[in-house]
């Protein structure tokens, strides 16, 4: 997502609704100093959110400066 809002390209995510319930959100949340490529956001390790859900996460909580539209077709 980031690759994408750098270069001012259209990304889209095929979001389906969580399996699990998404009810389920437990363990630490990612301290700043062990950011990396692998944890970027301050989440709980079991967060309960599907990939569409930590786009608008990202973006809401400004994590990356995009301008995010959301469109949900059937």
């Amino acid at each position: 997502m980031e690759a994408v809002a750098e270069n001012g390209k259209e990304l889209w995510i095929l979001d389906r609704p969580n399996p699990l319930g998404g009810e389920y959100v437990a363990g630490w949340i990612l301290e700043e100093e062990y950011k990396s490529f692998v944890g970027l956001y301050p989440i709980p390790i079991a967060y309960g959110l599907t990939m569409g859900e930590i786009a608008k996460l990202a973006v809401g909580e400004g994590y990356l400066g995009v301008d995010m539209q959301s469109q949900i077709s059937e």
